[in-house]
């Protein structure tokens, strides 16, 4: 009887769900937790909800939905409930530019305070995910499940300070050239408890940022 209170509970908790095919945006704010190390909980506040700002402005701007953040990462999907007239994967890459672009001065002004450097990294990929509102339906923002949201999560850990990957698929699906987004190819990439490798493209940068990072088991470019 405990066991069946329990699952019913549990079921309640998922408020409602749909499956869909979508477009993930996963950023990573790499550096952040060393500037954590260094401030007061009451300081890191303000950054996080100048961060959760820009996300929210640009998935808008985009025609994206905001499906959950935390400190060290954030989830934008493309698609969701309609498909955008000119693409999905096009909204996608367009907002993972806009983002890279103005994170840097909220980046500077960061390191100016902290002397440690905030940078975004970025993966984009499609497919199937399941969009559950978790708990209290006062919670609007939906929660991202399926292994689409992971791949996208692997690809903003594959990517370097200020950069953005998007696997094959995304890369096939984008319309037209977008203007002023140069894409290079980096080959493949493995991922554990997969079989195929997943190619994968980054929107070039002309310069690097250092963050003095230490990344194991990571392939770098």
């Amino acid at each position: 009887m405990e066991r069946k209170l329990s699952q019913l509970e549990s079921q309640e908790r998922v408020t409602s769900a749909s499956a869909s095919q979508a477009v993930v945006l996963r950023a990573a704010l790499r550096g952040f937790t060393k500037v954590t190390e260094k401030l007061e909980p009451a300081s890191i506040l303000p950054m996080l909800s100048e961060c959760m700002e820009l996300f929210a402005k640009v998935a808008r701007h985009n025609g994206g939905e905001l499906c959950g953040a935390d400190s060290e990462s954030v989830t934008v999907a493309f698609g969701l409930h309609s498909v955008k007239a000119n693409g999905n994967a096009d909204a996608a890459v367009r907002a993972a530019r806009q983002l890279l672009e103005d994170f840097e001065p909220i980046s500077d002004r960061w390191h100016q305070d902290t002397r440690s450097r905030v940078a975004l990294s970025i993966g984009i990929h499609d497919g199937e995910v399941l969009a559950a509102a978790l708990g209290s339906s006062a919670n609007n923002s939906p929660t991202l499940v399926g292994d689409t949201v992971n791949v996208a999560g692997r690809l903003a850990n594959r990517a370097r300070a200020g950069e953005a990957i998007l696997s094959a698929s995304i890369r096939k699906a984008l319309h037209d050239p977008l203007p002023g987004v140069e894409l290079k190819p980096l080959g493949g990439l493995s991922f554990a408890a997969r079989s195929q490798r997943i190619d994968i493209y980054c929107i070039a940068r002309s310069d690097r940022l250092d963050l003095g990072e230490r990344r194991y088991g990571v392939m770098r470019h």
